[in-house]
């Protein structure tokens, strides 16, 4: 089973959504006194966050490659009767908008998934599609994460746990990374989360917010 029918698996089977996450809420509240207004999310899922972010009147895009996700986003939208959320089903390494085309990226942790190259290539295609002065917003798995110390390594900042692949981050790493913005903040956070399996784990992470300049 690839990675797309894996992920794609997972969202059939979940039934119930839960709620907005708090890294939503923490982004919402930084943009409470700024115009920023155009969000994408990337790797939305069932679009919890998305969800939130239009309620809060913001003109989401929600994407993710998971054709399952987008079709529970979809409903949910309906049900609500959402106007002002654009599904698209694509995959974060291979993304089809003109440049300049948002003022907020929004990832909730959809970056963690890919091996160093194709990192590195993702943050290079979302500095392009974020305007001028906007803001992009990450949270990742932490090589704080126990998981991080158990799991089997594959090549530098790729690791293989439960079929799937997982990349690390810390800090330096992050800044690495946006070394073309100006970065806002970077802090460590932990929770304790429900997985895809329906087990609660606590987990840490690291969240960044960066601008571009």
């Amino acid at each position: 089973m690839d990675l797309k029918e894996l992920w794609n698996q997972k969202w059939k089977n979940i039934s119930k959504q839960l709620p907005e996450t708090d890294f939503a809420k923490k982004c919402s509240d930084f943009l409470k006194e700024k115009e920023n207004k155009n969000l994408l999310e990337i790797g939305c899922g069932d679009g919890k966050d998305s969800i939130y972010f239009a309620e809060k009147w913001f003109e989401v895009t929600a994407l993710d490659f998971s054709q399952e996700a987008i079709f529970k986003l979809e409903n949910r939208v309906k049900e609500k009767n959402i106007k002002n959320i654009t599904t698209k089903v694509q995959d974060i390494r291979n993304m089809d908008f003109p440049e300049d085309s948002f003022d907020i990226i929004y990832s909730n942790l959809s970056l963690h998934y890919f091996n160093h190259k194709d990192t590195v290539k993702i943050i290079k295609e979302l500095y392009g599609l974020l305007k001028k002065d906007g803001y992009i917003f990450i949270k990742c798995k932490s090589t704080k994460d126990r998981l991080f110390l158990e799991w089997k390594k594959i090549e530098e900042k790729l690791y293989l746990a439960n079929n799937k692949e997982y990349n690390f981050f810390d800090e330096e790493y992050i800044k690495t990374l946006l070394e073309n913005l100006e970065i806002i903040s970077i802090e460590n956070s932990s929770s304790e989360l429900l997985n895809m399996d329906n087990k609660t784990n606590k987990s840490h992470f690291i969240e960044a917010i960066a601008r571009k300049k």
